[in-house]
């Protein structure tokens, strides 16, 4: 628990989202920094997507969850405090798990 110190909030970023771009991570930020109390997650419309950044008073909720358990958990746990930050491009929040969506990302960048 003595990670919580000092900190502002937590951001969930994932590696696999190819077309996110530093725009977004920093709109999002900037987005979050208005409503340091919220969850701030990329997204458009109602889909939800990644980063995510989770203000200190999450830090208890994120440790409680397990290793088959996603963030996600704790944003369903607490819909009221969840905004969300719309990207421009829907591929940004595309992420690549498997060879089906690597053959989506490519049609996309063609």
């Amino acid at each position: 628990k003595e990670l919580n110190i000092g900190f502002e909030g937590y951001i969930f970023i994932v590696c696999d989202q190819p077309l996110l771009t530093k725009e977004s991570i920093v709109g999002l930020i900037n987005f979050w920094r208005k409503e340091p109390d919220k969850i701030a997650s990329l997204g458009l419309g109602k889909r939800i997507g990644n980063p995510v950044i989770f203000p200190p008073s999450m830090y208890d909720d994120l440790l409680s969850i397990d290793d088959s358990e996603h963030g996600r958990v704790v944003m369903h746990n607490h819909k009221d405090l969840v905004r969300i930050y719309n990207v421009q491009d829907p591929y940004e929040l595309m992420d690549i798990d498997n060879q089906d969506d690597l053959i989506e990302l490519k049609k996309h960048i063609k």
